[in-house]
């Protein structure tokens, strides 16, 4: 049984920083999809498509 956290943070939480790691994550070789980022940044799905739509 696998027992995830939920989001604890906002798309308002994202430092300029974290949004710039946000894209070259996604974009890089690395290919991190949305789930991914997601919980890395602890922030909804719908927080990372709308940092990524942004960039």
């Amino acid at each position: 049984m696998t027992i995830t956290r939920a989001p604890t943070r906002t798309i308002a939480d994202l430092s300029d920083d974290e949004r710039r790691v946000i894209i070259a994550r996604h974009t890089g070789w690395e290919s991190a999809s949305e789930g991914l980022l997601a919980h890395v940044f602890r922030v909804p799905v719908q927080a990372i498509v709308a940092v990524l739509r942004e960039g």
